[in-house]
């Protein structure tokens, strides 16, 4: 799976890096997941950024959620119908596609009851490490941002839990990502790991599937090697009215 957050009305050419890997598995008959987070996203992920997101109201949320689920059906099955032009073999089994909003099932999420269930399992040292929470701090220390916000911190944790759901509950086993999501990917198979060794029973012989796995893309960078996308303000938007 990949997720994608609804910070704007429409994906960019960055976010199709690691869609093309999802549509490389899709083409040869697996199922794949994208998420949109709705949830998410009115945290805001500080990976490759200085500062804090600006706020959006719920309605322009909403709205960036719905448009942004067609532009990931189109690419899909204009991939599908790309590959099949290009094949001899027209009886390729590609996968299915699914899309899931992360606000379906954060929504019934309650504060106390995720601590509780969750909060041990969750280790600060690793947090604190985490490259998105380490160049925040840098920067602060330096005095060029107004500093790393609780909600931007906690980011990792609704990413990582995201995965443990998928992959608990959808069978979903690798989360495909730019290499700025390292650290939040490799924070989802930790929290699985433990979520499923609490018992003393190894990963393998207690799920009898593989994974957790993770998968990270190079960013598209300008010449100067700044990163393509809508934290710097130089995004190429898949809406063409957008640029």
């Amino acid at each position: 799976y990949c997720g994608v957050d609804p910070t704007a009305r429409s994906i960019h050419l960055g976010n199709l890096v690691p869609m093309m890997i999802l549509l490389h598995f899709y083409v040869r008959g697996h199922d794949i997941v994208n998420i949109i987070g709705g949830a998410t996203g009115q945290v805001g992920d500080p990976s490759g950024r200085t500062t804090a997101r600006n706020e959006m109201i719920q309605q322009e949320r909403i709205n960036n959620v719905n448009n942004i689920n067609l532009q990931l059906k189109r690419f899909f099955q204009n991939g599908k119908a790309y590959y099949l032009r290009k094949q001899s073999d027209q009886s390729t089994e590609f996968g299915t596609h699914f899309i899931r909003n992360n606000l379906d099932w954060w929504k019934d999420v309650k504060m106390l009851d995720f601590l509780a269930n969750y909060g041990k399992h969750i280790r600060i040292q690793q947090m604190l490490s985490r490259d998105s929470v380490t160049s925040r701090l840098s920067a602060t220390s330096n005095s060029k941002t107004d500093g790393l916000g609780f909600n931007e911190f906690t980011y990792q944790i609704l990413q990582a839990y995201d995965f443990y759901h998928l992959y608990s509950k959808e069978d979903v086993n690798v989360q495909v990502g730019g290499n700025d999501q390292w650290g939040n990917i490799v924070a989802g198979i930790d929290l699985i790991q433990r979520l499923s060794s609490k018992d003393n029973v190894p990963l393998a012989e207690k799920d009898k599937k593989l994974g957790p796995y993770g998968i990270t893309v190079p960013l598209l960078t300008t010449a100067n090697g700044t990163k393509f996308g809508k934290s710097a303000g130089n995004a190429i938007f898949i809406d063409p009215k957008m640029n």
